[in-house]
């Protein structure tokens, strides 16, 4: 599912949501363990921050995952730039996540022109995380 994620180390979430229309699918505190199960070592969050569901596609649904993202933010456009300009937020950015299979040659992702320009527009990074096939659960 492709995220939009918003951060910061002074980034105060809970003051943020109390106003926000945007709806969370997490909502994470600096400091707070981001494993709740350790595997060999505890890792805890290097700063606050939320995500929003912008497309539930499937990972292998890149081209539904950007469409989607295209919408969301042209409905969205006025709630992200609140977010954007809310004391302590670093960085926002919308996540694409994909899923590789190891016998193709090459893979490549194409970004459309619209969705960049609205991105640069909102001050939005973009980033595609890619995920062993069959992985879709570990986001």
């Amino acid at each position: 599912m492709c995220v939009l994620r918003a951060y910061g180390k002074h980034f105060n979430v809970d003051a943020y949501m109390e106003k926000s229309k945007l709806k969370p699918c997490l909502v994470y505190h600096k400091g707070e363990v981001k494993n709740p199960k350790p595997i060999k070592r505890i890792y805890k969050w290097p700063e606050s921050g939320i995500n929003v569901v912008v497309s539930n596609a499937s990972f292998e649904n890149f081209r539904r995952q950007i469409r989607d993202a295209i919408k969301f933010l042209i409905k969205n456009k006025s709630e992200i730039k609140k977010l954007r300009k809310f004391k302590g937020v670093e960085g926002i950015q919308l996540n694409f996540p994909t899923s590789h299979d190891r016998d193709q040659f090459i893979q490549e992702y194409f970004l459309p022109a619209e969705l960049i320009a609205l991105a640069s527009e909102l001050g939005l990074g973009l980033a595609i995380s890619e995920y062993p096939e069959s992985n879709e659960n570990n986001t």
